[in-house]
């Protein structure tokens, strides 16, 4: 059985990351383990705007005031061929300002040993951070929110066309693009996410940050550990999904419906599915694997629905626990109701 957890507080602190950090840390039981590899864990902070901006610096970029990031999957070899997908979907979404490709301040190996096995490092291929400069006509940051989640998605959408049409695209894994938030997630074990995703702690252990929060040096933890004032953390035991980066919780690329769940959601696949026959109405086409986890599908719709239907927060999220439309539409006879049921 999954973990879900998070905290939502009205003051940005080092606390909030800590606590949830501590959560994680005592919930590898409620992980999966595939072959040896945690079978997904994550965590969505506050964008970390300070670290992000010193770790540019460091390769001679200066940020401005506004910006998005995240971190994106590449495959190796296809590096350049990635970037540039990404690169053209952005501009595509009527975003024009700088973008900068920097490290994403991973650690594989703690002490000399490697931090996860090799079958997960292999599945998160060659992982880049993204950063983004916010242009002066996307100053409303609702707007560079949209127009961020249109490329991320079309990154997806381009190549599951490719995919459908017998062509060829290198293959790209949003984890995450954003200006308010950053999530951290892969094929690993939640007591991992610190030490992986240097960004959240500096590369410590949680065993190590807790002698620190014992020993009173909260000054330490201020500097190792970014502030957030909400936080969404997952432990995922999958039971119908493969284990994959990009199958690990939060779902969603940004800021507009990041979700994670725990136990099934059977109205999810049934309400994509809805969510894709509606954009394709409106000359929106959509497409989606198969075999997404259904925490991704519920996600799917509820950006759809917040995105393109002009839909509150509250009223995607109802909707998206509804069963679809089909499953008391009188037009539909009971027998092709039922097809639909065992279909969905």
């Amino acid at each position: 059985m999954c973990g879900s957890y998070g905290i939502v507080s009205s003051r940005k602190s080092w606390l909030n990351t800590y606590s949830t950090l501590r959560i994680q840390n005592y919930n590898d039981h409620r992980a999966g383990e595939v072959a040896g590899v945690g079978d997904g864990a994550g965590m969505t902070i506050d964008l970390p705007v300070e670290k992000i901006r010193a770790r540019a610096a460091k390769e001679s970029i200066q940020l401005g005031d506004g910006f998005a990031s995240g971190i994106i999957l590449l495959d190796p070899g296809q590096e350049e061929a990635g970037r540039a997908l990404v690169e053209r979907k952005l501009r595509e979404a009527g975003i024009t300002g700088k973008i900068h490709w920097i490290d994403p301040n991973l650690q594989l190996e703690k002490d000399g040993k490697p931090i996860l096995q090799e079958k997960s490092v292999i599945e998160m291929g060659r992982p880049m951070q993204i950063v983004v400069e916010r242009p002066a006509d996307l100053a409303n940051t609702k707007d560079f929110e949209y127009a961020l989640y249109d490329a991320a998605t079309e990154v997806a959408q381009a190549q599951l066309r490719a995919q459908k049409d017998g062509e060829v695209l290198p293959r790209v894994r949003v984890m995450s693009l954003s200006s308010l938030s950053q999530t951290f997630k892969g094929p690993m074990r939640p007591s991992q996410i610190p030490l992986v995703f240097k960004d959240l702690a500096e590369g410590l252990s949680f065993a190590e940050l807790e002698a620190l929060y014992n020993a009173g040096d909260f000054e330490a933890l201020e500097r190792l550990i970014p502030g957030t004032k909400s936080s969404l953390a997952h432990s995922r035991y999958s039971t119908g999904a493969p284990s994959t980066a990009e199958g690990a919780h939060p779902h969603g690329v940004g800021s507009i419906s990041d979700d994670d769940h725990n136990g099934e959601l059977n109205t999810a696949p049934a309400n994509a599915r809805e969510a894709e026959a509606i954009g394709r109405r409106k000359g929106r086409e959509r497409l989606f694997p198969t075999r997404l986890p259904d925490s991704a599908l519920f996600g799917f719709d509820m950006s759809e629905a917040i995105r393109y239907d002009g839909m509150e927060l509250a009223e995607a999220f109802v909707r998206g626990l509804q069963p679809a439309g089909w499953d008391t539409d009188p037009r539909y006879s009971p027998e092709v109701r039922d097809m639909l049921r065992v279909m969905n």
